[in-house]
């Protein structure tokens, strides 16, 4: 039996076929499988670059460099395991870093199912976009978790929502988690791919 490997927001979803990005030489076949998937049981959406901008605790442009197996869900039979894939950023720019105590380097978690490993990395890593994350530290000691947990998760980011990736495909914007019926996600899909000043 063929498993794949679905990364998204906050969900699996199904992986289907399309077809390669002839002018990039890029496969997008598993991007394109996302169709909004991320986005389902999402209670936090933004309605505009500028809101998400200030929403995150850390807004980088850059490429993904690496991407390995990360932590684990406990509790699960092996069939249903999932877990996250632990994907790293090459900065190019810092476009916005809060005034939060901020690990220096940009691991991100991404829920996981499968275990084609091959296929996530060959499609993942070189790709390039703007990334809307929060750092989970932050957020448990938003939350009044205890210090050991805030510890635990500050080396860790997620992004802020569905829509808080936003990739370069070949000079235009292409949100893979969105759901295609958001009004921001529909602004910038298709569209030229954006340049969000750096701030100060």
């Amino acid at each position: 039996m063929v498993r794949t490997l679905a990364v998204v927001a906050g969900m699996s979803v199904l992986v289907t076929a399309c077809g390669p990005d002839a002018s990039t030489n890029r496969d997008w076949t598993w991007w394109d499988s996302y169709a909004g998937g991320g986005a389902a049981f999402e209670v936090e959406r933004f309605s505009t670059l500028e809101e998400m901008t200030e929403a995150a605790d850390v807004v980088l442009e850059g490429a993904i460099s690496d991407v390995v197996p990360g932590r684990s869900i406990p509790g699960l039979p092996a069939d249903d395991r999932v877990g996250y894939a632990l994907v790293t950023i090459q900065v190019d720019r810092v476009i916005r870093r809060s005034d939060a105590d901020l690990p220096g380097e940009y691991r991100v978690e991404f829920l996981v199912t499968g275990d084609d490993w091959n296929t996530i990395r060959d499609s993942m890593i070189g790709t390039q976009g703007l990334f809307f994350l929060r750092n989970k530290g932050e957020e448990a000691r938003r939350l009044g978790l205890p210090d050991h947990v805030v510890d635990a998760e500050r080396p860790y980011f997620r992004l802020v929502s569905s829509q808080g990736l936003i990739l370069d495909r070949s000079g235009t914007a292409f949100v893979p988690m969105g759901d295609p019926d958001d009004a921001l996600v529909r602004s910038l899909s298709g569209g030229p791919y954006p340049h969000i000043e750096t701030r100060g």
